[in-house]
């Protein structure tokens, strides 16, 4: 072997060296500043005032039985695992959430559902993808989360296992979450009290319950929200199903009113009489059962102003 060749291997190898020692180095920083990000904390005692009735309502109008059920199968097995969320990076299957204590969270604490909802951890620590719209939920009440853990005790437990994601490397690689929430998630934990009357209500509604800037509004390559393009609308999955732009903005230039948006959000009904499908079906049927007329008037009026 040659010394020039020598000196090339010996330069390579020097760069590959300083090169892990970066990654590591980078990855230490990241952890560290991920362990630095405030907790939500939700004391035992508040369970006393969990309303279960409303965490029902909750569970229903924030998508998480929509979700974590399979719909395509009656009776429903409610919470006890939902169908494939398809994504740009592979298919996620929403688990167990039921309260059975060997496949579902039934061994879970209040803090430890506290944590998930609004951070967006597992018990050990390990983020969730953002498929699981905790972006979203991290601005829920204290008392929304207490009411919908105090519902999901009382629900029926099932014993089904969860299905494994179907995606990609290197997005498959879940302690990479780490790195992602650490740069594009910062929890906006919502009040100890639930907002109950005017803008208010409905912003907390539209933002964080509802959800509805997390498939209404357009993603990066990895899947962060744009900030100035909030509700300005989104595809979805594979299907590039098109989640509409919602501004106020655009739905006044479309001829949209406040009883449009009634019928829509109460009816799933278009203004042509023709009726939503897909993902916003799904949408409807939960506002319409769970949304109360003072609560969808909010919300209408809400989406129309300028």
């Amino acid at each position: 072997m040659t010394d020039k060749l020598k000196q090339k291997m010996s330069n390579r190898s020097f760069l590959v060296t300083r090169l892990l020692i970066g990654t590591i180095l980078l990855l230490v920083v990241i952890a560290f500043q991920y362990t630095r990000i405030p907790q939500p904390s939700i004391a035992a005692e508040s369970i006393a005032s969990a309303d279960a009735a409303a965490g029902a309502e909750l569970l229903a109008l924030a998508g998480c039985i929509a979700c974590h059920t399979n719909l395509d199968n009656y009776p429903y097995r409610l919470l006890a695992g939902g169908v494939a969320i398809d994504t740009p990076f592979g298919a996620f299957y929403p688990p167990n959430i039921s309260a059975d204590p060997d496949l579902g969270i039934g061994q879970w604490t209040l803090q430890d559902f506290d944590r998930a909802v609004r951070r967006g951890q597992n018990p050990d620590g390990m983020p969730y993808y953002p498929t699981f719209p905790y972006v979203a939920y991290s601005g829920l009440s204290d008392q929304d989360i207490v009411n919908m853990w105090a519902a999901i005790q009382i629900m029926p437990r099932y014993k089904q296992p969860a299905v494994a994601h179907d995606i990609s490397l290197p997005f498959s690689i879940r302690p990479l979450m780490i790195g992602w929430q650490t740069l594009y998630f910062s929890p906006e934990y919502g009040p100890k009290v639930t907002p109950t009357v005017g803008d208010d209500r409905a912003a907390y509604l539209v933002n964080h319950v509802m959800h509805c800037v997390e498939c209404h509004s357009p993603r990066s390559r990895l899947g962060v929200i744009v900030p100035d393009r909030k509700l300005s609308g989104g595809t979805l999955g594979k299907s590039q199903t098109v989640a509409a732009d919602i501004r106020a903005s655009a739905l006044l230039a479309d001829g949209w009113s406040t009883d449009d948006l009634d019928m829509l959000l109460g009816y799933g009904m278009l203004p042509n009489g023709d009726f939503v499908g897909s993902y916003m079906s799904e949408v409807t049927d939960a506002t319409a059962l769970h949304l109360g007329a003072q609560d969808l008037n909010a919300v209408t009026q809400y989406l129309l102003k300028p």
